[in-house]
């Protein structure tokens, strides 16, 4: 269409010259669209343009060109967590120049360091940590034996003092919007800390007499005795003290003995002799049951026809 203009006044009217304007349809049609895609996966975005003669593209991520990605298709195999970014691309025709809009690449997370377990001991502490990669926000889920951990949810996961029952499996669940990962299994064990006697005695507030034979409180066992079995020298009781029974072909002789000891060793002797035993081991078996802190120790004696009398004693030495 040619389009001219009339200019008037009292003296007359001028016309101006003819001008045509060409109208096209040049824009786009086909938008990229946002893709979430876990780290060694493919993704890809296409635009499409109409109207357009001779067509040139160039993509761009988060707004920075990106070199050799000139086609209207910009393909991606073995995606990295450093591709995650927002992309568009400017299309540039005889007609003009056209920009699409962003769409979002959404990398999932993967883990580049993996949490470590080990050992320890009770009341030190326990850290675990792990390195993920992706596209934020990233979150963490810490895991003990397949079970969420309440609040542990930041990328490092601590035990302050460590427990016995702190000991098993841990692993943790990395996750944002394009997906989640586990990491590997971190085994942790945990073993009772152990003490000295001379550490043990005076860790007791207010003790009178530290001698491994003392018996501060009265309860007829010694402060040695009290150590192995990991009971109180100052609260008379009978926690931890030896049982004594019989069954079916000799005796039962019960014990407890604390996991807390070093340098010490406890031996169930016997003798048959009185009054003047001659204590021997010779034949005692021994099964053990694990109680955590302490083991419980069920010593067998055996009784040989004839016996009349039997003494059995629990012999600790350091």
């Amino acid at each position: 269409m040619l389009y001219t203009v009339a200019v008037s006044n009292a003296a007359g009217t001028v016309v101006s010259s003819g001008a045509r304007l060409t109208l096209n349809d040049f824009g786009i049609t086909t938008q990229p669209v946002s893709r979430s895609v876990m780290p060694g996966g493919a993704a890809s975005f296409s635009v499409a343009a109409s109207g357009a003669t001779g067509a040139g593209y160039q993509w761009r991520r988060n707004g920075v060109v990106l070199s050799g990605a000139v086609s209207a298709t910009l393909a991606f195999t073995g995606v990295l967590a450093a591709d995650a970014g927002e992309y568009s691309c400017v299309i540039t025709a005889s007609q003009g120049v056209a920009v699409s809009n962003g769409a979002l690449l959404t990398v999932g997370p993967a883990i580049v360091v993996q949490p470590s377990g080990g050992s320890a001991v009770t009341g030190n502490s326990l850290a675990l940590s792990v390195t993920a990669q992706g596209s934020e926000p990233v979150s963490y889920q810490w895991r003990k034996g397949g079970v969420n951990i309440a609040g542990a949810t930041g990328a490092g996961y601590t035990v302050r003092v460590l427990q016995l029952s702190d000991a098993g499996t841990y692993d943790v669940v990395v996750s944002n919007a394009a997906g989640s990962v586990t990491s590997a299994a971190a085994v942790v064990g945990v073993s009772v800390r152990t003490v000295s006697f001379s550490e043990w005695i005076v860790s007791w507030p207010g003790i009178a007499d530290v001698r491994p034979e003392g018996d501060p409180d009265g309860d007829g066992v010694s402060n040695l005795m009290e150590y192995f079995a990991g009971s109180s020298p100052v609260a008379a009781g009978v926690e931890g003290r030896p049982v004594l029974g019989m069954e079916a072909g000799g005796m039962r002789f019960l014990y407890r003995r604390s996991k807390a000891t070093s340098g010490v060793s406890g031996v169930v002797e016997f003798a048959g002799g009185y009054p003047d035993p001659v204590w021997g081991s010779a034949g005692v078996t021994e099964t053990v049951v694990d109680r955590g802190i302490y083991e419980e120790v069920t010593a067998r004696i055996p009784v040989a026809a004839g016996d009349q009398r039997m003494l059995v004693r629990l012999r600790v030495s350091q």
